[in-house]
């Protein structure tokens, strides 16, 4: 499940995802593999239990013709990082 918000006067969003719903779904991967894999992403990679939430943060979209790109941060595990994301 995710929720987000946008600013409409400044051009800027905020985007969380429960990090407990994420699925996995490749179909090449055994269903039994896919639990492993899934198991692995919550309980090690993203810690989904102590970090709940995994968000977005925008600072700024930037325009180019047809093509935008919003420049922001990303919280995984409590660690943050810059990320651009290309918008569609």
């Amino acid at each position: 499940a995710y929720k987000g918000t946008v600013d409409a006067a400044a051009p800027s969003f905020e985007i969380s995802l429960d990090s407990a719903k994420i699925v996995v779904e490749d179909e090449w991967l055994k269903p039994a593999d896919r639990a492993k894999v899934l198991d692995f992403t919550l309980k090690d990679m993203l810690d989904a239990s102590r970090h709940p939430l995994i968000l977005y943060r925008s600072s700024r979209v930037v325009r180019t013709g047809n093509e935008a790109n919003a420049e922001g941060v990303l919280r995984i595990r409590g660690i943050e990082r810059p990320v651009q994301v290309k918008l569609k």
